[in-house]
């Protein structure tokens, strides 16, 4: 009685979820996670090519008088670490700044531009403020006059918080 009793007890327990990481979540949670990483990494490592075609691109939107195409392939790719590259980058959306003389310009342009895309078009923003040159600021608080009112005060603490 006691053998069957105590097997019985057992039987009867719940058995309690396992708290490990790797049961938590739904299935392929974490795949999905490793593979946003992964995104992000390639943002962030991406070649001096693609960035040079990326401001070639830019350039000749602007060519085109196509802005807002402009300045979405402006804000596609993250700022880069190197200097030179980053200063280009910067360079391509003041261009397109620019040119968009009109508020109404410069919302319409916004307007199809996506979370990251905002996110990184304001980092491109304070990076060219912080180069303190006159001739790059007036278009510059432009954009980030209006940007502020599309994207809110979390597109502005994302892009000073980011590396």
């Amino acid at each position: 009685l006691k053998r069957g009793g105590r097997r019985s007890r057992e039987r009867q327990k719940p058995e309690k979820a396992d708290p490990s990481p790797k049961r938590r979540g739904r299935p392929g949670e974490r795949q999905r996670q490793r593979e946003r990483e992964r995104g992000r990494e390639r943002v962030e490592t991406m070649s001096e090519r693609e960035v040079r075609q990326c401001i070639e691109s830019v350039s000749m939107n602007v060519g085109s008088m196509r802005y807002a195409e402009a300045l979405r392939e402006a804000a596609r790719l993250a700022p880069v670490e190197g200097e030179a590259l980053k200063l280009e980058q910067v360079k391509a959306v003041v261009l397109v700044a620019s040119h968009l003389k009109t508020e109404k310009t410069i919302t319409e342009s916004l307007s199809g531009l996506n979370p990251d895309e905002e996110d990184n078009l304001m980092k491109f923003v304070y990076i060219g403020l912080s180069m303190k040159d006159a001739a790059m600021s007036l278009p510059l608080f432009k954009i980030h006059e209006a940007l502020t009112k599309k994207a809110g005060l979390g597109c502005i603490v994302r892009a000073v918080c980011a590396k």
